[in-house]
């Protein structure tokens, strides 16, 4: 599965909006890293809530994201 781009419009822990988008997002691995509260925790919370909605709810998430799996977008 490949993240073609994510939109965070609100995420707890995140001061501003901000968006992944296919031109950052290339073939490969990525590797997220930083200094301790840069919000590397919130990235993965708000792919987590993308995956399974249950595990996103009461906790304030305004996320879109679109993924490719197989041929197919979702």
């Amino acid at each position: 599965m490949k993240l073609l781009e994510l939109q965070v419009r609100r995420l707890p822990g995140i001061d501003r909006p901000f968006s992944l988008r296919p031109e950052l997002l290339g073939d490969g691995v990525h590797v997220v890293y930083g200094p301790n509260g840069i919000g590397k925790s919130s990235l993965l919370r708000a792919l987590r809530a993308l995956w399974w909605p249950a595990a996103g709810e009461g906790q304030g998430l305004e996320l879109t994201a679109c993924f490719e799996h197989g041929g197919h977008a979702w």
